[in-house]
């Protein structure tokens, strides 16, 4: 899997240069005065991001299947991008298709939800009086623009004007001890609104940023994770798994897994069925990924000896502490689960165990 986790590191990189041009394009475009739909519109066309990143996507995923096969070819392109490989009803081809689809409605929300809090500000300034209560609820609006840190240049120029603002507010805030506000603050929020439209434009910059590198990054991140992973999932056991010398496999948590809630992977690999902590037979393994997203390992096991116990999971999680136990049942579940001891119907992300012989 190490290899695995190479390639899809390399595909955020690429991503990330990718979704810097498309950034850029957008709001080139919207600075130059299109209006927001056609020039999310027309970037979207010329850049071609989402095809970009598609083609990317495909390739990756067909490598780590040919990692998974230990070859230098795995499944072929018609047949992955046929493929329903998470159980979900929908093929791979059909999943990239909608992340596509949903780029566009987005960015576009994200800008106006930008602009909806800059005007906010300007709004009060256009009145006849102005509270504090006001005040620090505009500053609130704007600080949800800049709470997350970041590098980028663009976004970074585009908060200097943010930030300046708030200061500006906060200045009106602490020298007024009266719930209305004198007239004299008035001159203040005069020179606040002659920048107000660098801030529309600074709102829109922040804004897409925050729609492609973050929001629409996580959507591809996710869903190349989980196919790359069953993609290699298949030739790793077909190659590997099925022989007749091998017992079955041991589940491991990914590296990065303590970044995560505590989930159902961490059942995966520390309960005991019979045959030692995260170790399962051919015949009964956990599904692979356990979830969206599921970076874990699977490492073969020649030997083992033991008895299937499906208690040996009732086991490990009776001695959870509530907080792991909230985490892997919701509230209604825990109640069955402490009623019934069915773990398979209680468990969140337990979707059953596959035959690897079958696969």
């Amino acid at each position: 899997m190490e290899e695995v986790e190479k390639l899809l590191k390399k595909f955020g990189i690429t991503f990330d240069k990718e979704a810097r041009k498309f950034i850029d394009l957008i709001v080139e475009k919207i600075t130059n005065g299109t209006e927001t739909v056609k020039a999310v519109e027309e970037a979207i066309k010329e850049s071609s991001f989402h095809n970009n990143m598609k083609a990317e996507m495909i390739a990756t995923i067909l490598l780590c299947s040919a990692i998974g096969y230990n070859s230098e070819i795995g499944i072929n392109e018609e047949t992955l991008l046929k493929s329903d490989w998470f159980g979900t009803g929908y093929t791979l081809e059909e999943k990239l298709n909608s992340l596509g689809l949903g780029i566009k409605a987005e960015i576009v929300q994200s800008i106006q939800s930008g602009i909806l809090l800059v005007n906010s500000v300007s709004d009060l300034v256009k009145k006849k009086s102005i509270t504090i209560a006001q005040v620090e609820k505009a500053i609130l609006n704007l600080n949800y623009l800049t709470v997350d840190e970041t590098t980028d240049e663009t976004v970074d120029e585009a908060k200097s004007y943010l930030l300046e603002l708030r200061k500006q507010l906060n200045g009106v805030v602490e020298e007024t001890d009266i719930n209305l506000l004198p007239p004299v603050v008035f001159e203040l929020l005069k020179m606040i609104d002659n920048i107000m439209k660098a801030l529309v434009l600074s709102a829109i910059s922040i804004s897409v940023f925050n729609a492609v590198a973050k929001t629409i990054r996580n959507f591809y991140i996710r869903l190349i994770n989980t196919e790359a992973s069953r993609a290699w999932y298949e030739g790793f056991v077909k190659t590997q798994v099925q022989n007749k010398d091998v017992f079955g496999v041991k589940w491991k948590l990914s590296p990065v897994h303590y970044q995560y809630p505590y989930d159902i992977c961490d059942v995966n690999a520390s309960a005991n069925i019979g045959y030692g902590a995260g170790i399962y037979p051919k015949n009964k393994v956990p599904r692979f990924p356990a979830h969206p997203h599921c970076m874990c390992r699977l490492e073969v096991v020649k030997n083992a000896k033991g008895k299937y116990n499906k208690e040996g999971v009732n086991k490990y999680i009776d001695k959870l502490d509530n907080s792991k136990l909230t985490k892997i049942f919701n509230k209604d579940n825990l109640k069955v689960y402490k009623e019934t001891g069915d773990w398979e119907k209680t468990v969140r992300g337990w979707t059953g165990y596959e035959n690897l012989n079958k696969i």
